[in-house]
């Protein structure tokens, strides 16, 4: 059969028909495969209302069933949906419990995929630190996979998007000295919103905490501690200040003896806060 002037959609739907005729589907759903032509070729779910959008993402995840890939299928097919109608925090929220089932195959694309739609959604939010660590990802997982060439066109744009708006923003540069910690530190008023987001050079580690101290009173954590690793990508967070006060960021290498870590931190408001050595 002459397939040279069949479009991209036409190859696709064919190649599937045929895993069907041959018995190769295994336990997939065909309302998954439909869903992600939906979602990653013709787009067409952008056009839905929101309560259509709804009822479309609650047939998705009645077909996954108990299966752990048909689930991380509909994972990722609701996430795109919810991001496509501005629903931004449950879009992380399907993204982020597709990549924690831990899908070891990614020839059907979907690891990758889910870590394009996380990548996506972090950039909406402007945290391109993180939308860039994810793209990254997204992006190592090679050209042999189902989703392989929609994902290459996508991330194409929206790499060069992300990289424009971190080279637009203001970066802290900080050298934390072994055995020292080092803090961004800035003077709020009620209302204001403070976002943050940080990454590691390869092979580094450091704590961090955040706190915000009303003027008047003790001092309190708006980010619980944690020990990070670059591996584990760049660290994010906001808040909204109740009061006027004081937020601090800190940076922990004290548990370091030799070895000293650097940190590029992206903040906003980028005007208010200064550098304070501990």
């Amino acid at each position: 059969m002459d397939k040279s002037n069949w479009g991209r959609q036409d190859r696709w739907a064919f190649k599937v028909y045929d895993r069907y005729c041959n018995g190769t589907m295994g336990q997939n759903s065909p309302l998954l495969d439909l869903a992600e032509c939906m979602v990653m070729r013709s787009r067409c779910t952008v056009w839905m209302t929101d309560d259509t959008a709804e009822e479309f993402s609650q047939l998705l995840k009645d077909a996954a069933q108990d299966d752990g890939l048909q689930i991380a299928r509909s994972c990722f097919c609701c996430a795109d949906i919810a991001q496509d109608h501005d629903h931004l925090d449950l879009a992380l929220g399907y993204a982020e419990k597709g990549l924690g089932l831990g899908c070891g195959d990614v020839q059907d694309g979907m690891v990758p995929m889910l870590h394009f739609v996380y990548g996506l959604v972090q950039h909406r939010l402007h945290r391109n630190l993180i939308a860039q660590h994810h793209f990254s990802l997204a992006g190592s997982f090679g050209s042999d996979h189902a989703m392989a060439k929609p994902l290459s066109f996508r991330l194409v744009s929206l790499n060069a998007r992300v990289n424009s708006a971190l080279e637009q923003q203001e970066v802290h540069v900080l050298s934390v000295s072994a055995g020292y910690k080092q803090s961004l530190v800035a003077k709020i008023n009620h209302g204001t919103e403070v976002c943050w987001e940080w990454g590691l050079d390869a092979g580094n580690d450091v704590g961090f905490t955040a706190t915000f101290q009303p003027a008047g009173s003790e001092a309190v954590e708006i980010q619980p501690p944690e020990n990070r690793t670059a591996e584990q990508g760049p660290g994010f967070g906001n808040f909204s200040s109740p009061a006027d006060g004081t937020v601090t960021l800190e940076w922990d290498n004290s548990f370091s003896y030799l070895r000293s870590k650097t940190v590029r931190v992206r903040v906003t408001p980028e005007t208010k806060f200064h550098l304070v050595d501990i």
